[in-house]
């Protein structure tokens, strides 16, 4: 018979009923390689699945959002009463998922009130004072280095399941209490009539033996509370040693063989046909980019990190080696090599020698790297490509950003890559950020070209751009002072988030309004914008015309229904409003998806990817992982 795991880890959609409303996400998810519901899971739920794991915890992965975009007919609340692990965990990392994290977590209550659940992630560890509040929510992990943590609840959880279980005259308690409890006659489970927070509250507050609110004060990192009080107990778990974290990706297999369940564990949409890994080589940062939730100022502000934390070269390498084993997939690196120094770099490169040569894997810069970092990959790897996020053309809002790179640096660092038999170098701009008008979007355009005509036209160089949307990021420099960066907030609590992720179109959804730039015309030129760098990308031949005039129709297609949602809100009828957004469902979701450019841009140039089953299956038999 097949054992419940001790933790499920549910991955929510950004909104729960996407599947009923009309919202026009836009072009939000363009550059990254999930769908506008982010049914792409964070990186973390592989180190906490493989740390918990290697203590004897067992965990699966259930991608709710995946399930619920493959399948119409995925009945979620069905699925969620049907499961029954010791704690839920749901993540609440970007706070683009805030409403639908809450909404599956009320699922989750409303089949398992006794099941306790854990939150945790970056907007989790930002907004915990308002999240410990909701019924739905028992514990809160914050910070960046949760495993511990998480791993210590756990052991504590067994513990109190085991007195549960033993000790008669407690249920007899716990049992008598129910009675009187206005929990049990809600409960759509006859056999679970109190929910999580009152059995600890009458275990520690009438049951003398057991002490377990102390027990609670000793896990770091922790969020809980007692009687509608919440607790925030220090975050002193930072990890400074990342020697315990692995990105071992056989735990999808394993996970999929023990629970015969495929679609639950897929990372993102279209994964087996791109499955691209990611291994990231820090936590933390040591820059102050404004606009990033993940900057060193915002790790300093929810996870109480000062400085960031490098992964070993070696163990990097080893990892890669690992993932070659099982799946012939583009390897991502996520976070710049560079930020560790130089003598880091080399350190890599000299263990990288040791791989296959023919590895497609992709490099990510913060600033743009010397000549010597492009000797050094060409000389171990011979399919490389980079990327790097200049954010604007125009130097002196790159500065007020936090960065300090000229244009000149930029084009240098391209120039050379591409040379060095770079087979692509993606540059990313965004719309939206401080002091940028709707001219200076504009002007992104003749920028690229310029920057083309350098080139010679070479058609391995790609510039994207995209609104910065749906958030500004909680805990960047800009969403803390957003007057200094000419910013005003729409939107600052959890629950202002959680009601504008619902709204008819991304315009709607923005949490900020600029002094620079109105949203009508963020939304035009960010249109505009792209449409210019289609047809950039056509004339150098880094897209087809066929791909292009197809590009250019989706996005002249969005702005009509921008145009007609914005038709629809002036109107002073309710019911008017809802049912005309209603008959436009279909078209809102249609043309958010590849509008600013076509998704499969983003793809690395070969086509050399597939699944070693033989190896997964003979392992997973031989128990190797």
């Amino acid at each position: 018979m097949k054992k419940d795991p001790d933790l499920i880890l549910l991955h929510a959609p950004s909104v729960y009923d996407f599947r009923k409303k009309s919202i026009m996400f836009g072009p939000v998810s363009d550059l990254v390689p999930s769908t506008p519901i982010f049914e792409m899971y964070p990186i973390g739920f592989l180190t906490l699945s493989n740390y918990l794991n290697k203590r004897g915890i067992s965990v699966r992965i259930i991608n709710i959002a995946y399930r619920m975009y493959h399948e119409p007919n995925f009945n979620v609340e069905r699925f969620i009463q049907k499961l029954n692990p010791l704690i839920f965990g749901i993540d609440l990392h970007w706070l683009p998922h805030c409403q639908g994290a809450i909404e599956i977590s009320k699922i989750v209550k409303k089949y398992h009130p006794d099941i306790p659940i854990v939150f945790g992630g970056f907007s989790s560890s930002y907004f915990w004072e308002e999240l410990i509040k909701f019924d739905s929510v028992d514990f809160i992990i914050q910070g960046d280095s949760t495993e511990e943590p998480l791993f210590l609840l756990i052991k504590y959880l067994k513990k109190i399941n085991t007195l549960l279980k033993n000790d008669k005259n407690l249920n007899n308690y716990l049992n008598s209490s129910s009675l009187n409890s206005s929990d049990s006659k809600d409960s759509p489970n006859s056999n679970k009539v109190l929910n999580f927070s009152t059995i600890l509250n009458l275990i520690d507050n009438e049951y003398e033996n057991f002490n377990i609110i102390e027990d609670l004060r000793k896990i770091p990192n922790l969020v809980y509370k007692k009687n509608s009080v919440a607790y925030n107990n220090p975050v002193k778990c930072i990890s400074k040693d990342l020697s315990e974290i692995d990105f071992d990706y056989r735990i999808m297999f394993k996970q999929v063989l023990r629970y015969k369940d495929l679609r639950s564990i897929m990372p993102f949409h279209d994964w087996f046909r791109y499955p691209i890994t990611t291994i990231p080589i820090v936590r933390g940062c040591k820059n102050i980019c404004a606009n990033c939730g993940g900057s060193k100022f915002a790790f300093n502000l929810f996870a109480s990190r000062i400085e960031p934390a490098f992964r070993q070269p070696k163990k990097l390498v080893e990892e890669i080696r690992l993932i070659r084993k099982y799946i012939k997939s583009p390897i991502f690196l996520l976070g710049d090599l560079n930020s560790a120094g130089k003598d880091y770099v080399k350190e890599f490169f000299g263990y990288a020698k040791s791989l296959e040569n023919s590895i497609q894997i992709f490099f990510e810069f913060f600033e743009p790297p010397k000549n010597w970092f492009f000797e050094s990959a060409a000389s171990v790897f011979k399919n490389v490509c980079y990327e790097i996020s200049p954010d604007t053309h125009d130097e002196n809002i790159r500065g007020f950003m936090g960065k300090t790179y000229t244009n000149e640096d930029l084009f240098n660092s391209i120039s050379f890559a591409l040379s060095k038999g770079a087979l692509r170098f993606d540059l990313y701009f965004m719309t939206g950020l401080p002091h940028q008008t709707k001219e200076s979007i504009l002007e992104t355009v003749d920028f690229c070209k310029d920057f083309y005509k350098k080139l010679n036209w070479n058609p391995k160089f790609m510039p994207f751009i995209s609104p910065m949307a749906p958030f500004l990021d909680p805990g960047s420099r800009i969403f803390e002072e957003p007057e200094k960066f000419g910013y005003k907030l729409l939107a600052k609590t959890l629950k202002e988030h959680i009601n504008l992720i619902t709204k008819p179109s991304w315009k709607y959804i923005l949490n900020y309004e600029s002094d620079f730039i109105t949203k009508d015309d963020l939304v035009f030129s960010t249109y505009k914008a792209a449409i210019g760098l289609n047809r950039l990308k056509a004339k150098a031949g880094s897209i087809t015309f066929e791909v292009m005039k197809q590009n250019e129709q989706r996005i002249e297609n969005a702005l009509k229904i921008m145009k007609e949602i914005d038709d629809i809100m002036i109107l002073n009828d309710s019911n008017l409003i809802e049912k005309k957004l209603s008959d436009l469902r279909d078209k809102t979701y249609k043309y958010s998806l590849s509008t600013v450019c076509e998704k499969k841009e983003l793809d690395f140039p070969l086509f050399n990817r597939s699944f070693n089953w033989f190896n997964i299956i003979k392992d997973f038999l031989l128990r190797k992982y």
